[in-house]
C-alpha cells in the first residue's frame, strides 16, 4: 500500500498532538503521509486525514509540525473536502507525482570529522576521517530519496563535503564545493547538508572538496532502484562497494603545501589501496589484504569507487569477466571485457560470476595507466584476493591477471 495510515493512538511517538484543527473543531482520526520535507524550524507533512466532527469524511492538505517552542500540529491551505462516500476521491485524484513522495524516504547520516591513527607499510600515521574509517562510511539509499548528512568537524582542517554526481535540483547550497556554494566547515561546527537523488541510481561517492583532504575523506554511495522497481539486469546474489585509493605515508597537507610553495608537483603516493588495504606486493600488507569470498557459482555486482588522487586504473580478476552495467550513477548498455579501465573519481558497476575453479585464489588488482614520459608516476599495484567458499588447500600465489596493461598501452 503505497499510503501509509498515521493513527492518532500512534501519534504521540511521532509528536503528533492537538490533531483538531482549531479553526473548524473538526478532529482527524487516522492521517495517511505523503511526503515530508524539512523547512527550518518546521516539518511540512502532505497528507490526506479521516476527519470526525459533524459527520465523517477526508481531508487532504499540508500538517506544519513546529521543531521547537513547543510540539504542536495545524493544517493549511485546504485542499478539498469531501462527504464519507468519497473516501478514495481524493486518493485517485493525486497526482502521479505525490505518489512518487509517498514511496520516497528520508534517511539520516551523523559524520564526524577527526584525525584518526592508521597503520601502513610498517609505519604509523594520522589522517583524517569520517567516522574514523578509511574509506569512509557508505550512504545507501533508494532513488528519489532524500539524505541528511550532519557533519561534525573535530579536525584539524576547515572542510566541505562534495556529493559527487549528484545533480542536487535546486539545491546548490548543499553541493559542498569550498568558496563556491559554502565556507568551508570551521573547526569545533556542523553543518547539515540535504542531498536529493531525484533521478541517479548505481554507484556515486562522496568525497572532501578542500584541497587535498579527499585523499583520506571520502566514501561510497549506493542508489538502489526506486521502491517497487528492479534493476535492468537479473538481480545479482550478492553487491559489494570497492573503493580504490591512494596512501601517503606522510601528511597529504603537508605535500601540497610544499608542492604551492616551490612551484613543482606534489610527491606520488607511497601506495594504492583497494577498500583501504595496500595487498600483499607491499611490506607489511599481506595479512590485512582485503578479501572477498565467494560462493561458487552466483554472480556478484561490485560497485567500483576510483577515489585515488588523479590516477587511472586498469582493474581485472584473474580468469574471471566483467560486465559493466553502469557507471557514474546510470546505467548502460551491458558489455563483456576482461578489464575495465576507470578514470579519476569514476565509479563503474560490474557484474562478475563466480564461474572457475574454487580450489585457487584469484587476485583483484589494480595498475596504474601511463601514456608516455610525461611525468612521473607510480609504478606500483595494489591487489585483493578473490577466494571461493569452502575448504581448499590453496596455492601458495594466487592466479595473477594474464591479460591486464602494465604501465603503457601499446
Amino acid at each position: 500500500m503505497l499510503l501509509q495510515p498515521l493513527i492518532a493512538s500512534r501519534a504521540p511517538r511521532m509528536g503528533l498532538v492537538g490533531l483538531s484543527p482549531p479553526e473548524n473543531g473538526y478532529g482527524a482520526k487516522e492521517i495517511w503521509v505523503l511526503g515530508v520535507s524539512v523547512v527550518g524550524d518546521q516539518i511540512w507533512v502532505l497528507g490526506v486525514s479521516a476527519v470526525g466532527g459533524g459527520g465523517w469524511g477526508t481531508r487532504s492538505g499540508f500538517w506544519v509540525l513546529r521543531r521547537r517552542g513547543g510540539v504542536g500540529i495545524r493544517t493549511m491551505k485546504y485542499k478539498n473536502y469531501f462527504t464519507a462516500g468519497a473516501l478514495l476521491w481524493p486518493l485517485a485524484a493525486l497526482s502521479g507525482m505525490l505518489f512518487c513522495m509517498a514511496q520516497a524516504n528520508i534517511h539520516y547520516y551523523d559524520f564526524v570529522l577527526k584525525e584518526t591513527n592508521f597503520t601502513r607499510l610498517c609505519g604509523a600515521k594520522s589522517m583524517l576521517t569520517v567516522n574514523g574509517s578509511f574509506p569512509g562510511p557508505v550512504i545507501c539509499i533508494h532513488k528519489g530519496d532524500t539524505v541528511y548528512v550532519n557533519v561534525q568537524n573535530q579536525g584539524n582542517y576547515g572542510v566541505t563535503i562534495h556529493w559527487h554526481g549528484v545533480k542536487q535540483p535546486r539545491n546548490p547550497e548543499s553541493d559542498g564545493p569550498e568558496f563556491i556554494t559554502q565556507c568551508p566547515i570551521s573547526l569545533g561546527s556542523n553543518f547539515t547538508y540535504k542531498i536529493i537523488f531525484l533521478n541517479e541510481e548505481g554507484t556515486l561517492w562522496w568525497h572532501a572538496h578542500s584541497d587535498w583532504t579527499r585523499a583520506s575523506v571520502h566514501g561510497a554511495i549506493v542508489i538502489l532502484p526506486a521502491n517497487g522497481t528492479a534493476y535492468p539486469f537479473p538481480n545479482p546474489d550478492g553487491e559489494q562497494v570497492i573503493v580504490f585509493g591512494s596512501w601517503y605515508k606522510g601528511d597529504v597537507m603537508s605535500l601540497t603545501d610544499n608542492a604551492s610553495k616551490t612551484g613543482g608537483a606534489t610527491l606520488l603516493s607511497d601506495a594504492f589501496t583497494i577498500n583501504g588495504q595496500p595487498g600483499d606486493y607491499k611490506p607489511c600488507s599481506k595479512e590485512t589484504t582485503y578479501l572477498m569470498v565467494v560462493d561458487y557459482g552466483k554472480t556478484y555486482l561490485l560497485r567500483n569507487v576510483n577515489a585515488a588522487m588523479n590516477r587511472d586504473f586498469f582493474f581485472a580478476i584473474s580468469e574471471h569477466n566483467l560486465t559493466v552495467v553502469g557507471w557514474d550513477g546510470a546505467y548502460v548498455k551491458p558489455f563483456t571485457t576482461g578489464y575495465i579501465m576507470i578514470a579519476p573519481r569514476q565509479t563503474m558497476d560490474i557484474l562478475v560470476t563466480a564461474n572457475q575453479s574454487p580450489s585457487t585464489q584469484y587476485y583483484m588488482l589494480i595498475s596504474p595507466y601511463y601514456d608516455g614520459a610525461l611525468y612521473d608516476f607510480d609504478q606500483s599495484i595494489a591487489t585483493a584476493i578473490w577466494q571461493y567458499n569452502g575448504n581448499y588447500t590453496f596455492p601458495s600465489t594466487p592466479s595473477y591477471p594474464a591479460n591486464l596493461p602494465h604501465y603503457a598501452l601499446q
